[in-house]
């Protein structure tokens, strides 16, 4: 049988049901828009949709479960101190009394285990009746491990070095195999800086490594010096041999330098530098003993001089000795590079050594002996450095000098400019003119100068095509 919801119609008959059946269309579109204004029509089902809202709401009910535990797990974090395992049934608080008696139980636990403390021999001797006492079998073994452990540790220490080793030998021959000049340059300086920085800090903190570092930078100095490599294996050497095959300047400034060369490797007479030692030793003696008893009447100026006279005096009693049979002093001026400034040297020198070869009234028992200094010595150029160092007319015409030659080896522009060509003369085309010339200029490049950062020195540019091949 088939059931039917529909509410029973009373007085039923047959056209009962046919208006039943065929309805009321009007009472029937009512209900319909009712239905339709009261209820939405569902959508279709989304898979990935409902798996979210599922997860949301386990999630939701875990949090509600967690959110149970928060109060606890709060106060464990901030508690001072946590004792395990904790209680299942309750969270023991460490402030509490309960605690505290844990506490005590787990030390008292911990000690007894503990055979090697007081503690544990005193328990284990008094309620276990063990012997306390480390059998002799035992040190060895102690030993043997503390043994080991230090060759470990000393193995672990020499494989680092090692390795550090290694690495640095890699990053210098990486460096090594790199050809740029600027390069190395910057790395020379940084490790100049980093050796200054270093030495500074020695002689702060421990004078007695800056003392030995010092000496051992004189006793290389010293060493270079004797060994004479530095005297024509330079590329400043070098150069000036390849350019003396083509330039009579450069030809004669190699042979001076190889006569000075030779000069330097000559040896001296051992009863002859002992004699001048001597004289040295004499004369600081008696410059001393005037200064105590002051027994000369000079001003301040007098005795500088005098004080120069003596300081000097080593170079010059051998330039004198040297050049006593000759006549006649051949002056070889090599590679000068300034013609001006080295005239007003000589000049100034001339007067100098007339000013010292004034006899000075003295008590003193040395005769005094005309000094001859040579103008070839190295210790003539020093001495004449130091005298004109800060002579300001000097340093005024030196510098004149040195702007007239970068004025003139500097590159001139190159003026394509031909006039009248394409233009209009006659007054008031000055500026027409003007504006076409400079547009037909050809700008010089800008040649970068050696002497630029040396405000002492002129390096000319000499150009000389028959040697300009050859580099």
């Amino acid at each position: 049988m088939l059931e039917c919801a529909a509410p029973g119609v009373e007085d039923a008959n047959v056209w009962g049901l046919i208006s039943l059946k065929k309805g009321d269309k009007k009472a029937q579109r009512k209900i319909l828009n009712e239905f339709h204004r009261h209820n939405k029509v569902l959508n279709e089902t989304d898979e990935i949709q409902d798996t979210r809202q599922a997860r949301r709401i386990a999630f939701r009910g875990v949090k509600r479960q967690l959110n149970l535990w928060k109060g606890p797990v709060h106060k464990n974090r901030l508690a001072e101190q946590i004792v395990f395992p904790i209680n299942d049934r309750e969270i023991v608080m460490s402030a509490s009394q309960e605690a505290a008696k844990m506490k005590e139980q787990v030390y008292v636990k911990d000690t007894i285990k503990d055979s090697t403390n007081l503690q544990g021999k005193l328990y284990n001797a008094l309620y276990r009746d063990m012997d306390t006492s480390t059998p002799q079998e035992e040190i060895p073994e102690k030993a043997a491990k503390m043994v080991s452990k230090m060759l470990l540790e000393k193995v672990a220490m020499r494989d680092r070095e090692r390795f550090l080793l290694a690495r640095a030998a890699a990053r210098n021959k990486r460096q090594n195999k790199i050809k740029s000049k600027r390069f190395h340059r910057h790395l020379k300086a940084r490790t100049m800086k980093e050796y200054e920085k270093e030495t500074e800090s020695l002689r702060i903190n421990n004078p007695r490594k800056f003392a030995e570092r010092l000496l051992s930078a004189e006793l290389s100095r010293v060493r270079e010096r004797a060994s004479l490599k530095h005297r024509g294996g330079s590329k400043f050497a070098k150069l000036q041999k390849l350019r003396a095959k083509y330039d009579s300047e450069a030809r004669a400034a190699v042979a001076d330098m190889h006569e000075l060369s030779r000069e330097t490797t000559r040896r001296t007479d051992p009863d002859f530098l002992s004699d001048t030692d001597e004289s040295d030793v004499s004369l600081s003696s008696e410059t001393e003993g005037e200064s105590e008893g002051s027994d000369f009447n000079l001003d301040d100026d007098a005795d500088e001089e005098v004080n120069g006279v003596t300081q000097t005096l080593g170079w010059w009693k051998k330039g004198s000795t040297k050049n006593k049979s000759k006549t006649e002093h051949q002056t070889t001026v090599g590679a000068v590079l300034s013609t001006q400034a080295a005239e007003e040297v000589l000049e100034k020198y001339e007067v100098n050594q007339m000013i010292l070869s004034e006899p000075v009234v003295c008590n003193t028992s040395v005769a005094a002996e005309p000094d001859v200094v040579d103008p070839n010595s190295e210790g003539f150029f020093h001495a004449l450095q130091e005298s004109f160092a800060n002579d300001p007319a000097l340093q005024q015409k030196f510098s004149a000098e040195k702007s007239e030659t970068v004025k003139d080896e500097a590159p001139q522009d190159i003026d394509t400019f031909l006039p009248g060509w394409n233009s209009w003369t006659g007054p008031g085309t000055e500026k027409a003119d003007e504006r076409k010339r400079r547009s037909r200029i050809i700008p010089a490049p800008r040649v970068k100068r050696e002497d630029d950062k040396k405000p002492h020195v002129i390096i000319k540019r000499r150009v000389n095509q028959d040697f300009k091949q050859h580099l």
